[in-house]
């Protein structure tokens, strides 16, 4: 199983552009499963639902429960963040984890579950994006405790993807284990 996880720095910088990029990639790249952070949607349009339709793909899109620093950041209220999961199999569920954070850093963090359903068996997939405060490995050792408690509820083998910022010498770290 080809498994790609991908932050796509969400309305940052020359997000246009870098849109026809990153559809680029995904398409050479030929992924089964596909974990994103800082996904956009805005006006209807969604930035991993287009990406999906335009590689033939499933989609799982997890808004931000708390946008608004991430949109002051832009100066645009109207614009959504979030997680989204594209697979090569139908996405059969899905489950949202809001990752805990003091008030001084919650900035709507969340982790996204699937369960996807692969022809053999299902694939339950996570993917998630934890806190990049500078100073903040403690928050970021809460968000991991409480990443690992969501998915023992929803047991079975696990691929995990994310976007993982954090100081030197975090316990925080992408993993994989199937």
């Amino acid at each position: 199983m080809r498994v790609v996880t991908w932050n796509l720095w969400w309305r940052f910088g020359p997000w246009e552009a870098r849109q026809k990029a990153i559809l680029s990639v995904l398409r050479d790249l030929d992924p089964d499963v596909v974990g994103l952070q800082e996904v956009w949607a805005a006006g209807g349009e969604n930035l991993a639902e287009w990406l999906a339709g335009e590689l033939g793909l499933h989609a799982a899109w997890a808004p931000s429960h708390a946008p608004e620093r991430w949109q002051r950041r832009i100066g645009d209220a109207s614009v959504g963040i979030g997680n989204a999961v594209l697979s090569r199999w139908p996405v059969v569920a899905q489950d949202v984890l809001p990752l805990p954070a003091p008030t001084e850093v919650a900035d709507g963090r969340l982790a996204l579950y699937t369960r996807l359903a692969a022809p053999a068996h299902d694939i339950p997939f996570f993917t998630t994006h934890p806190t990049s405060h500078p100073h903040a490995s403690a928050v970021r050792c809460r968000q991991v405790t409480a990443l690992a408690e969501f998915i023992a509820r929803h047991r079975g083998g696990v691929e995990l993807g994310g976007e993982v910022g954090g100081e030197e010498g975090d316990v925080v770290g992408a993993a994989r284990r199937v």
